[in-house]
């Protein structure tokens, strides 16, 4: 018989973005599973990561003429408008509160004398944009796993391979998987499913990502019936 733990929010997952959703959660009040097959803060892409991220920080950063809509312009243009415009308008109109929120969970960024981030400009910028963490991926990853594990509604489970979406009708319910050192199906009954366990270019021969990018959440909601887009776009 397999085991069921019930939770709120089921994340696979638990790099960068897997503990990042689980914060978010967990503000809400509601109860979270953080699910990897490694160990949550140093597996995923997130530790092979470069340190810069953009943000248009205006004033508080290299040019006062940037702004989101700007970002949000060069984004489209430079993705050749083959971008979600609704997506990209949540990333850039966000982006700045969201490296202010790494900054407040410990992540220390390259600043000038008079306390501006410094940036510097990247091909599809029209201002300086890139806003340099002094650390890297590896300091960011494990960053947002500290910060996740300090909300007592978050558990963290490491060596545990999610493998399946359970459904009832059209509906996720859970997913099943294998706790890895016991060696025992389980099931995760969840009320939200967030699917974050990166990308899969571990089926081609090179790549500078992990050998653990194998596409699992990928081919879990395929299975699922969801629809899958813009799988010709890779960071290899």
């Amino acid at each position: 018989m397999i085991k069921e733990i019930k939770t709120d929010v089921a994340v696979v997952g638990g790099a960068g973005a897997g503990c990042r959703a689980a914060i978010s959660a967990a503000e809400e009040g509601v109860e979270v599973v953080v699910l990897d097959k490694g160990t949550i803060g140093r597996s995923g892409a997130t530790p092979c990561a470069l340190w810069s991220i953009q943000a248009p920080f205006g004033e508080r950063g290299m040019d006062p003429r940037d702004s989101p809509e700007q970002m949000f312009k060069d984004v489209v243009v430079a993705g050749r408008y083959l971008g979600d415009q609704n997506v990209v308008e949540v990333i850039t109109s966000t982006a700045c509160d969201r490296v202010l929120d790494l900054e407040a969970y410990g992540v220390r960024f390259k600043k000038t004398e008079d306390g501006r981030f410094y940036q510097t400009p990247m091909p599809g910028q029209t201002y300086p944009r890139s806003c340099f963490m002094i650390e890297n991926g590896h300091a960011l990853s494990t960053i947002l796993a500290k910060e996740a594990s300090r909300h007592r509604n978050v558990w963290l489970r490491n060596d545990f391979l999610a493998f399946s979406i359970l459904r009832k009708g059209n509906r996720a319910v859970g997913v099943v998987g294998l706790d890895l050192k016991a060696g025992e199906l389980e099931a995760i009954l969840a009320k939200s499913i967030v699917l974050a366990s990166g990308g899969y270019t571990s089926i081609w021969e090179f790549s500078d990502n992990p050998p653990t990018m194998t596409g699992d959440a990928v081919a879990m909601a395929y299975r699922a019936g969801a629809d899958i887009v813009d799988l010709e776009f890779n960071q290899f």
